[in-house]
């Protein structure tokens, strides 16, 4: 049978308007309604073991997240613009921690309403082309392979993408979480011996396979999650061999809107005249040094709540106790906004010392991520950064601009 093969999962998230099943050309279905707004996440969570030329380095805990929105329609399918933000250390002694934010890029692509990803060179989506189901009408026991694309990472920041194919086989019907799913066998070796030197110039040879289990919405047609069990060998170009053996979770999912105006009201409700609402972020920079605890404003990346005066001791990330009973009141809230990522991003003044000041402002956040944590806060919620002196709101030419430019912010994300 002759496979005319086609994303269907992905668009099923994405299309505002009715499509045909990934199953049935006969039946129609409408899009997950948390997707009606055009923005869905891919979150992978990787959990394996590294070795480097034999020897055991230990375990990496890491997490993507891609965070995707429809911008333009144009004749060949959308427009894609998103977020990709890869996350540190997201587990100590086998529990969730808040994870330090390693790096975010923003990100743009063209979807076709094929599903097939362009424009996109060597940056994110990670994968493209997964998952890939036929046009056809699936029975138990059917097989097809397709192509996938995958983006990969040198030690050094180098970027390529590799061409591999994919084989699936269709396991069947089976409950997932209170609804009824259909499961997926999915094998991939991942390979490259030399011959481009784009690749050449960091990577000499990888071998690997990926095993992976794939569940999708029987409803929906729309993909859930996957566990890929996977052992990778990297040759490195700078002589090392680098074994990768363990698993990455991924999980889909579409993204209603940010309730903005409901999150203000709630803080109004709780903190009363502590806080000030601004609709405009320049107008931040214009706000006196005064007894507001709690700025609120929108931003593009969603909602910053700036807690002006929290106090540290000086020059270290220890919190002062007399402001802990803010952060009981905060964690109390935030409990009322499940199901929202919280960045939190510590700033400092500029005194000069700018590798200090960065250091400075990631220890802190870190500090109010773990007391959040603390407070009864999922740590898989929280992230954290530290940004230095880059984004002041006022001058460092007088004491009162400093203070004002030593402050925390949470940054509820849209995603």
């Amino acid at each position: 049978m002759k496979l005319k093969v086609i994303l269907r999962g992905l668009l099923i998230m994405l299309l505002l308007f009715s499509v045909h099943s990934v199953f049935s050309q006969s039946s129609e279905t409408q899009p997950a309604g948390e997707a009606e707004n055009g923005r869905w996440t891919v979150t992978t969570r990787w959990d394996y073991r590294v070795r480097e030329n034999g020897r055991y380095i230990g375990y990496a805990n890491r997490e993507l997240r891609e965070v995707y929105e429809k911008q333009e329609e144009i004749p060949a399918g959308w427009i894609v613009n998103g977020d990709a933000r890869l996350l540190g250390t997201t587990k100590k002694n086998g529990m969730p921690v808040a994870a330090r934010l390693e790096k975010s890029e923003s990100v743009s692509f063209s979807l076709g309403r094929s599903g097939a990803v362009t424009d996109a060179g060597n940056g994110f989506p990670r994968l493209r082309g997964f998952p890939t189901f036929p046009e056809e009408e699936l029975q138990v026991g059917d097989y097809w392979e397709a192509p996938l694309d995958i983006l990969i990472f040198g030690p050094r920041g180098d970027r390529a993408v590799l061409t591999q194919t994919a084989s699936y086989m269709y396991i069947g019907i089976q409950p997932y979480m209170g609804r009824d799913a259909r499961y997926f066998e999915v094998q991939w070796a991942i390979r490259y011996r030399g011959s481009n030197p784009e690749i050449d110039s960091f990577l000499n040879q990888v071998e690997g396979s990926h095993k992976v289990s794939l569940v999708v919405d029987a409803q929906t047609g729309s993909p859930i999650m996957a566990r890929d069990n996977l052992k990778e060998n990297w040759h490195w170009a700078d002589s090392r061999i680098e074994t990768r053996e363990g698993f990455a979770l991924i999980f889909w999912d579409g993204v209603p809107p940010l309730d903005s105006n409901g999150i203000k009201e709630k803080f109004k409700n709780r903190f009363g005249d502590k806080v000030v609402i601004e609709s405009d972020f320049d107008e931040l920079k214009n706000l006196n040094d005064n007894s507001e605890d709690i700025v609120i404003t929108d931003t593009p990346r969603g909602l910053s709540v700036t807690l002006k005066n929290l106090h540290f001791q000086p020059d270290l990330a220890l919190l002062l106790s007399e402001d802990k009973p803010l952060l009981d009141e905060l964690a109390g809230l935030l409990k009322e906004i499940p199901d929202r990522t919280i960045l939190v991003r510590g700033h400092t003044a500029d005194v000069g010392r700018p590798e200090d000041e960065k250091n400075l402002s990631e220890e802190r956040s870190k500090a109010i991520a773990d007391e959040l944590s603390l407070r009864g806060i999922d740590p898989r919620r929280l992230i954290y950064e530290g940004v230095g002196s880059e984004e002041p709101q006022a001058s460092n030419d007088s004491e009162s601009g400093r203070k004002q430019n030593r402050r925390v912010e949470l940054l509820i994300l849209e995603d």
